[in-house]
């Protein structure tokens, strides 16, 4: 029994002489505030297409509050919300969107969770150029988001 905990403690002093100092940095560590995220008009996904996980959406006044998951850790990754030049015709509108995810090579593997938040103030400034002033809702369709009530009301 003596043999076997001095082994122990001889390996374990061993292997706590050998341990690396890892350095952590406060841009490694994500922050408690949500992300934002840039909103474009285009008609392609050329703003990223590596793989996420949506946990959550909501629209919160002018503000598409949305939860990913992705692996990575060691690049920085942006989130991009990709909406349609052009309204769908339905009461209410529907404008179609995509959400782009650029992980710049990341080939880390840490299962990430982050808060993005987009400014829908693009969307209405749109529907306000197609449609005039007033009181309006519109339904925001985002490939891969299966979030019902994605419903962007605004009155000015």
């Amino acid at each position: 029994m003596i043999r076997f905990a001095s082994s122990l403690i001889v390996l374990v002093a061993t292997a706590c002489n050998s341990l690396d100092t890892v350095a952590v940095d406060n841009d490694d560590v994500s922050p408690d505030t949500p992300q934002t995220g840039r909103v474009v008009v285009a008609d392609s996904r050329t703003w990223g297409n590596d793989t996420y996980v949506v946990n959550s959406a909501a629209i919160e006044g002018d503000s598409l509050k949305i939860g990913v998951s992705y692996a990575g850790g060691c690049q920085p990754h942006a989130f991009t919300l990709v909406i349609a030049p052009s309204f769908a015709e339905s009461d209410p509108v529907q404008l179609t969107a995509e959400l782009a995810h650029e992980a710049n090579n990341d080939a880390c593997e840490a299962w990430l969770t982050v808060d993005y938040v987009f400014d829908l103030v693009l969307v209405r400034t749109r529907y306000r150029e197609a449609y005039g002033s007033g009181a309006a809702k519109v339904v925001l369709q985002i490939a891969g988001v299966t979030a019902a009530g994605l419903v962007y009301e605004f009155t000015s």
